[in-house]
């Protein structure tokens, strides 16, 4: 599962609400961690890197266990 938050930076009350949302995240957020080890993925790296290569397509992939 993942989150993306988003806010309209021409409306104040939107990018000030940013805050509560992330709270609200972390209060429902797994404790035991978010990221899945890398042994783990249905799909590997290098089969999604290839397709989206193949695809002239951006694959941004991060990881906060890799840094």
């Amino acid at each position: 599962m993942g989150a993306m938050l988003i806010s309209d930076i021409t409306k104040r009350q939107s990018f000030d609400d940013v805050a509560r949302w992330l709270d609200e995240l972390r209060g429902h957020a797994d404790s035991n961690g978010i990221c899945p080890a890398r042994e783990s993925l249905a799909v590997p790296t290098d089969d999604a890197t290839e397709f989206f290569q193949r695809e002239n397509l951006f694959f941004p992939e991060t990881s906060a266990i890799e840094a």
